[in-house]
């Protein structure tokens, strides 16, 4: 992990072990949603999972979360969780 850790850190794509299936892993910019995109031969117009690693991230990334929501995540996270959040604007498509 320390190998991809670095390689991401430089820009570089990775693939990881999951439970299911491997994983492309990269750091989030525009730059590497292409390269993924090629890499899977995949439609630009599909969207990405993003793994949230604690709420200031998920505060940067998303507007509008409800108080329901909020509540889920009080209550269920960290843990296997799947939410699907309004992007801000800022966030490229």
């Amino acid at each position: 992990m320390n190998k991809i850790s670095a390689q991401l850190l430089n820009n570089k794509i990775g693939i990881i072990p999951h439970d299911t299936v491997p994983g492309i892993v990269a750091i989030m910019n525009e730059d590497n949603a292409i390269k993924i995109n090629k890499i899977k031969k995949r439609d630009h117009n599909k969207g990405f999972i993003i793994l949230i690693p604690n709420l200031t991230f998920l505060n940067s990334l998303t507007q509008n979360i409800s108080k329901e929501t909020q509540k889920i995540i009080a209550t269920h996270w960290p843990g296997p969780l799947t939410i699907i959040f309004k992007k801000k604007p800022s966030i490229s498509s």
